[in-house]
């Protein structure tokens, strides 16, 4: 670690910035302009930050919500054994869904020997336990997810309650009127608030990049494929960035860690607010009807052919 701390000195921070180039950009909405999906190779330096990012593919769709055409709406993955699904699987659920990205952490429920090492505790019959209702208000880890989520008003799953896991965000999805809201560890949200999804960490608030101190997941720090969602305006932001399930800090084609994501959504896209959602072999973004199955990202180590990472649930794009 003190080797890796002098070498950073040693380098200093590179000249911050970011390019895209091939870019192409297609319209998927209803209504032209109101949805768009962009494909590009994109490189880089945060601001601070010693090392470049890329080239790296990254995918964008940005949807404007003050359309009465589109639609945001979180998705959770059929009830089977494991409760997990590809998500081209899952927005096939919903036929007027265009576009999506996953959520948050994947778990496996299909052993009677589950033991979930993120929330530090929850075995297989907790996590069964009460998916049908509200996660228990005595234990916070109640439900079948890593992070709240709620779907018409039903909480499916909730904030996971222990050190290690990322401080909660959660994205509230109301029209225009959407937003980012940062939890402690193990919060939820009033019942006023009828659908969300929630994973973390928070990314950027104010247009400012705002990785919260206290957030001792290891992955932030992880060079890696890597999902985030994030609001500019109307408009919501859905980003990938393709890499590999993990890997180390010095090589600059293995992905784009939290900070470095937080950095291209404020200096490229101009996000105001943005989340992170799992990272790694979770990645993944659909888009209907483009690359393969519609899956147009996912890490290098769940490539489109092998089929992406099944996880638990979504954020989507709808048309109305």
């Amino acid at each position: 670690m003190i080797v890796g701390l002098c070498l950073i000195a040693a380098i200093g921070a590179a000249a911050a910035g970011w390019t895209c180039e091939n870019s192409t950009t297609i319209d998927i909405g209803r209504i032209p302009g109101t949805v768009k999906w962009t494909t590009a190779i994109c490189s880089g330096t945060a601001q601070g930050d010693p090392f470049k990012v890329g080239p790296l593919r990254m995918n964008l769709v940005e949807a404007d919500l003050a359309s009465p055409s589109v639609r945001l709406t979180p998705l959770m993955a059929a009830k089977n054994e494991s409760y997990l699904q590809m998500l081209n699987e899952m927005a096939a659920q919903n036929p007027r869904v265009i576009a999506g990205v996953n959520g948050g952490y994947f778990y496996r429920t299909d052993t009677s020997s589950f033991r979930d090492e993120v929330c530090r505790g929850k075995t297989r019959d907790d996590a069964l336990k009460n998916n049908t209702g509200d996660c228990s208000g005595d234990n916070a880890n109640f439900g079948v997810s890593d992070g709240l989520l709620r779907i018409n008003g039903v909480t499916l799953g909730c904030n996971c309650d222990h050190p290690g896991y990322s401080v909660p965000a959660v994205f509230v999805i109301n029209g225009t009127n959407s937003s980012i809201v940062k939890l402690s560890r193990g919060e939820s949200l009033p019942r006023s608030v009828l659908n969300c999804i929630a994973a973390g960490p928070s990314l950027v608030e104010n247009g400012k990049v705002t990785i919260d101190p206290k957030d001792d997941n290891i992955n932030i720090f992880e060079h890696a494929a890597n999902t985030a969602v994030g609001l500019r305006g109307s408009q919501a932001l859905l980003v990938t960035f393709d890499g590999h399930d993990g890997s180390t800090l010095f090589n600059p084609t293995s992905g784009i860690n939290a900070r470095q994501l937080g950095d291209f959504l404020v200096n490229h896209l101009q996000a105001t607010t943005a989340m992170g959602m799992d990272q790694g072999g979770s990645t993944t973004m659909y888009v209907r009807g483009q690359g393969v199955n519609g899956i147009v990202s996912c890490s290098d180590t769940t490539s489109p052919t092998d089929a992406p990472r099944r996880v638990f649930d979504g954020l989507f794009v709808e048309l109305l």
